[in-house]
């Protein structure tokens, strides 16, 4: 090593060994600084290395936050939809009973009109086939 060799050269001057001392005092003092670099260095490339990865983990976090939540949204909205629809089916569905029932019911009762009028006329002497020609009634659907 350099430092056994300046030892040896300088050995038995003093003035040889002052410089020597000094010598290996100030490649010491550069070695340390060498070190220091390389320390602050590697300590800039770990913070780099840090910050890159907190970046790359906050997109990946948003990414999947972000996919996370349309995936949810689009669930709710179905299901909201789903919700909607069949509030709607069945009040659509009842208007469309109650319009078919009172329909029905008028149907119902006008035929049950007619029967009461055809069963007077009958009563009252008319023939059967003028009452049908007028309330379409056949004469067995009469009950008497």
């Amino acid at each position: 090593d350099d430092e056994v060799k300046l030892k040896e050269v300088s050995k038995g001057n003093k003035e040889m060994e002052y410089v020597a001392r000094k010598i290996s005092k100030v490649s010491k003092e550069e070695e340390m600084q060498g070190i220091y670099d390389i320390e602050e260095r590697q300590e800039f490339i770990q913070n780099r290395i840090r910050e890159y990865a907190m970046i790359d983990g906050y997109k990946e976090g948003y990414d999947e936050g972000r996919k996370k939540g349309i995936e949810k949204g689009i669930k709710q909205g179905i299901e909201q939809g789903i919700e909607k629809g069949i509030e709607k089916g069945i009040e659509k569905g009842i208007e469309k009973g109650i319009e078919q029932g009172i329909e029905k019911g008028i149907q119902k009762g006008a035929l049950a009109t007619k029967k009461e009028i055809a069963i007077e006329m009958m009563k009252n002497g008319i023939d059967y086939e003028t009452i049908e020609k007028i309330t379409k009634i056949k004469k067995e659907d009469l009950k008497l």
